[in-house]
């Protein structure tokens, strides 16, 4: 699905909001688990991110964890 560039920069914002200076010491591999476990709840979403709670960004987050 493609996004435009003002959903994208809403949802990169919302990330950056709940995760704040953690989301800045990742390894390439948590980064890319990450990445992989937002893009699904975006798209559960369709790339509406003022409709996504803080709780299930923290949930992608615990998903990165246990990979």
């Amino acid at each position: 699905m493609k996004y435009t560039e003002e959903q994208l920069d809403a949802m990169s914002s919302k990330v950056a909001s709940v995760f704040g200076e953690r989301i800045n010491y990742l390894s390439r591999g948590q980064e890319g688990s990450l990445e992989h476990a937002l893009v699904e709840v975006f798209e559960r979403h369709n790339g509406q991110a003022e409709n996504i709670p803080d709780e299930e960004i923290w949930g992608a987050w615990i998903v990165m964890e246990a990979f």
